[in-house]
């Protein structure tokens, strides 16, 4: 496990001891925040992929082609 070394600036300080004050331990509060910042970073990777793949007309036109599959599939 790694230790890591905070210099927080006022705003940090701020925000910390608010996320703190029900009795969550620093390094928890700071843990989580870590993990959510990553979800979101994740999350704003496949959102930009998709709008990507959303403006490729060979993209288009292949997931339409797996619909008409589908659809015969179906029937």
């Amino acid at each position: 496990m790694s230790v890591v070394t905070l210099q927080a600036d006022p705003r940090t300080e701020a925000a910390l001891a608010e996320l703190t004050a029900d009795g969550q331990a620093p390094d928890e509060v700071i843990r989580e925040a870590i993990v959510m910042a990553w979800r979101l970073r994740r999350a704003e990777t496949a959102r930009r992929e998709a709008l990507a793949v959303a403006d490729d007309p060979d993209d288009r036109e292949e997931a339409r082609a797996i619909m008409r599959d589908m659809e015969s599939l179906v029937r």
